[in-house]
């Protein structure tokens, strides 16, 4: 079958399984470096967010002084979500169900994904380390902060979009120049060739 087809037909065909492995390659590390650095981006707004809900607790203390500046943080910020434990006691919670129970036993300090309701959230946790001083007669505080990662997910269908554009382009364009380096190259192989076959036994 290989036999019947030509030799720069071939080499275009190699030329362009090569160029398309390179650049679905290159298309490839490109997405994962942009999921791998809205991660970071994340980790770190959740941080400041928890630091910020720390600062909070400890200057308002329990009742409706800590829910207030809760609802007063919340109101810049749209489409996060804060939940407070004490143990199984929920003490504040922007909307029950948001947190499930993978998020509150994740370990704390690195984020993970989640879906409740069709939207897809990234959270952490963080414990309120009490004083050595003060006996633990209670559960410790935890802090769970979510956001909402759809405007990442917008952003990443339309890169993953336009970058399979751009690779048909590019691959169909690596084609056509394969084919062009290949017949041009080849060209003084015709030449022979056509001149072999034109000899005859005179």
């Amino acid at each position: 079958m290989l036999g019947r087809i030509s030799l720069t037909a071939r080499l275009t065909a190699l030329y362009t399984l090569v160029s398309a492995v390179v650049l679905v390659g290159l298309g490839a590390l490109v997405v994962m470096a942009t999921e791998r650095h809205f991660v970071e981006l994340d980790r770190d707004f959740l941080k400041d967010k928890i630091a910020l809900i720390l600062k909070i607790v400890q200057a308002s203390g329990p009742g409706e002084p800590l829910v207030r500046q809760l609802s007063g943080v919340l109101a810049s910020h749209q489409g996060l979500f804060i939940e407070l434990r004490q143990g199984e006691q929920v003490v504040f919670a922007t909307r029950e169900g948001v947190f499930p129970p993978s998020a509150v036993g994740a370990a704390a300090d690195q984020p993970t994904d989640w879906r409740v309701g069709g939207q897809t959230l990234r959270g952490m946790r963080a414990l309120v380390a009490t004083s050595p001083s003060e006996p633990p007669v209670q559960a410790p505080l935890q802090i769970l902060v979510a956001l909402d990662t759809a405007h990442h997910a917008h952003f990443m269908h339309n890169l993953v979009r336009t970058l399979a554009l751009y690779l048909l382009a590019a691959i169909s364009l690596s084609g056509l120049l394969g084919w062009w380096a290949a017949r041009n190259g080849l060209s003084p192989l015709r030449t022979m060739k056509e001149r072999a076959q034109a000899v005859t036994g005179q």
